[in-house]
């Protein structure tokens, strides 16, 4: 299953780390940087990319907002 994750916050990184673990896809969006994308999705142990929100809202199967 893809897993979109939009936010800025903790929470995104946590949920995201939980999904790439138990092998979903996950894409990590909506941050003021790019950097800080890149970083969540290569310390998320598994299959995480980053991504544009226009991209991560048209490739995944669930959307999940994470605004803590």
């Amino acid at each position: 299953m893809q897993v979109g994750i939009l936010g800025s916050g903790l929470m995104r990184g946590k949920f995201g780390t939980l999904f790439a673990c138990a092998r979903h896809e996950v894409v990590f969006s909506y941050a003021r940087r790019h950097d800080k994308l890149k970083k969540l999705a290569q310390d998320a142990y598994g299959n995480a990319g980053a991504s544009t929100l226009g991209e991560a809202v048209q490739e995944v199967d669930v959307l999940w907002l994470a605004v803590l």
